[in-house]
């Protein structure tokens, strides 16, 4: 019986190829980044329409 070949790695977005540069949350007027490595930068926004502008 032959086995199946593992699947291959998704497709990489070109746009994300580096990956998110950090994962935004925003909850009770309180915006927080988590960016890899586990850094959690300091996020003067209240809102995520703030952090854009």
């Amino acid at each position: 019986m032959k086995k199946n070949a593992a699947p291959s790695a998704a497709a990489v977005d070109p746009r994300f190829e580096n990956g998110p540069l950090a994962v935004v949350d925003c909850e009770d007027g309180q915006v927080s980044a988590y960016c890899v490595g586990g850094l959690v930068p300091d996020v003067p926004a209240k809102s995520l329409p703030t952090l854009v502008d």
